[in-house]
């Protein structure tokens, strides 16, 4: 398809430019905005680089720690702010294409909004983005089709390894789902293999732990229910500690409060009832790409992917906040995937019409 030049800047690149630039604003304004609570991990990172925190150090902090350190960015705060919200700009642009719609440059340009408020300190979340980049390069050259799923679990893995251990599950997951619509040839695939995910992580915990799934969230959020997060807490559905049935059904009632995120928009907070509607934008967005994934390898693997992430946060994420702060650096692949799917829209359209 052909397209203006002119056109395609003015009305991608700028509205980029605009939301961008209102992240900068939010970046400059955050602390007098915004609750304590969204800085705490930026807020420790840097006091372990600089020595000061007297809490035991957490090892997946440390890493961060030392990577932010190698760069030479532990006593830039503002630099890095800076050159974090360029590289989450920078992976939007890559992940749109000149056949999005405008509700998905709507919901890019929101996207960089969430940047804005997670993106902007040091973070564990900021160091995805880095992983993110090199798949979205390949989802970007159709030539490199049959590359792209071994690229994106290798960025899993490596991730996983460096700096946190539950991305090795995402890894995994991701190959389920990525192989279940690959050979399956059939997006409906996609709900068995979420099930099937749910049992895999199920068995995996009783054999390796001797526990359900919940243990995992009871020892994330132990200590937690009178804090200042204690509403964005993601509770237990039905509480049967140690019950591997209930346990499995507390995660896919989870994983389902996260695609409709009602309790997000009931915790209160004008950022809350912000976020939930962009997450539920998306996952109505995002239905609808799944029905375009079937023999396109690159969308494929975005919606594949996107899905092994939020089944593994209904199993780990100790809380709605927390979700939507690990969610935000995988955002330009959900982008990716709603461009796919407009294009793929856009070519069916094209088909008809010459009929």
């Amino acid at each position: 398809m052909k397209v203006d030049l002119r056109v395609f800047l003015l009305r991608y690149r700028l509205v980029e430019l605009a939301a961008g630039l209102c992240a900068l604003g939010l970046l400059l304004r955050a602390r007098a905005l915004l609750p304590a609570r969204y800085f705490s991990d930026g807020d420790y990172i840097a006091a372990l680089n600089n020595g000061t925190t007297a809490i035991r150090p957490d090892p997946h902090y440390r890493s961060v720690a030392v990577f932010y350190a190698l760069l030479g960015l532990d006593d830039h705060p503002h630099v890095t702010a800076v050159l974090q919200l360029a590289l989450f700009v920078t992976a939007i642009a890559l992940a749109l294409g000149p056949a999005a719609r405008w509700s998905t440059m709507a919901l890019a340009a929101a996207a960089i909004g969430l940047g804005g408020v997670y993106l902007t300190q040091y973070s564990k979340d900021a160091v995805v983005l880095i992983f993110v980049l090199p798949i979205l390069l390949v989802l970007r050259v159709d030539a490199w089709a049959s590359a792209a799923p071994f690229v994106a679990a290798g960025s899993l893995l490596v991730y996983g390894t460096l700096f946190r251990s539950n991305w090795l599950v995402i890894a995994a997951l991701f190959v389920t789902a990525y192989v279940a619509l690959h050979r399956g040839g059939r997006p409906v695939l996609l709900l068995p293999s979420a099930a099937a995910m749910f049992l895999i992580a199920a068995a995996g915990t009783l054999v390796l732990r001797h526990d359900s799934l919940d243990t995992f969230r009871a020892a994330a959020t132990t200590g937690r229910a009178g804090s200042p997060d204690g509403a964005m807490l993601i509770a237990p559905f039905v509480d049967a500690p140690h019950s591997i049935p209930i346990g499995l059904i507390n995660a896919v009632l989870t994983f389902a409060a996260l695609l409709a995120p009602i309790p997000l928009a009931l915790a209160g907070g004008w950022v809350n009832g912000l976020a939930a509607l962009v997450l539920a934008a998306f996952t109505v967005r995002m239905v609808g790409a799944a029905r375009h994934s079937a023999g396109r390898p690159m969308l494929g693997v975005a919606v594949s992917l996107l899905l092994a992430f939020v089944v593994t946060q209904a199993l780990f994420a100790p809380d709605y906040g927390s979700h939507l702060k690990h969610l935000t650096p995988m955002l330009p692949l959900a982008i990716f995937a709603l461009a796919a799917a407009d294009r793929a829209a856009r070519e069916r359209t094209a088909v008809w019409h010459a009929l």
